[in-house]
């Protein structure tokens, strides 16, 4: 499959180059397939590389599928074709949606620095109302009230905003030698048993 890709070119695993061998996963794909050996189609667009069209056959498949092979690359030329262009829909659609999510993030936040202005221009006169009628003990339950629901307003206001924040990703240990034991574990049956 690697080989196919590199190369841009059809690769199969009944023609190999003298002193060639399929490395183990494409001996576990033609396994999977129930297949003497496998078929690699390479799909790629201008030099870019879109997939790989992967075929299991027997060695009589293989060389009735000789005859139609240039159908079978006008096939893959097609379907790489089909294959990036919605790859570039769906690249140009990301796009559209992060710059739009990007649009709406700063208009979010240019509204809350604009209110958060005069709610705090309000809260510091509340402060100073309350400073001078305290001596008079009238207003304060109003003045509490009224500054509690500015802070409220500040917590939702905040909301908007911490939405389009980045959160930061944290870093974590890994035993990377308990990882290779459960894949030893994990792998031995398939992969070590037959090689030894």
């Amino acid at each position: 499959i690697v080989g196919c890709l590199v190369g841009n070119r059809p690769y199969d695993s009944f023609n190999l180059d003298q002193g060639s061998e399929l490395i183990i996963t494409d001996t576990q794909i033609i396994r999977l397939l129930e297949a003497e050996g496998m078929l690699c189609l390479p799909l790629a667009v201008r030099g870019e590389y879109v997939g790989v069209i992967v075929v299991g056959l027997d060695r009589t498949k293989h060389s009735h599928l000789e005859h139609h092979f240039k159908l079978l690359e006008m096939f893959c030329r097609e379907a790489a074709l089909a294959l990036r262009v919605e790859q570039l829909r769906e690249q140009q659609f990301r796009k559209i949606q992060s710059e739009r999510a990007a649009a709406s993030i700063a208009v979010a936040r240019k509204v809350v620095h604009e209110v958060n202005n005069p709610l705090g221009i309000v809260k510091n006169y509340l402060k100073i109302l309350g400073i001078k009628l305290k001596d008079q003990a009238i207003g304060q339950d109003e003045i509490r009230i009224l500054n509690e629901e500015i802070d409220r307003i500040t917590h939702i206001l905040g909301g908007l905003t911490a939405v389009s924040k980045e959160t930061s990703r944290k870093s974590t240990l890994v035993d990377i030698n308990a990882l290779l034991r459960d894949l030893i574990k994990l792998t031995a049956e398939s992969l070590m048993r037959e090689k030894k």
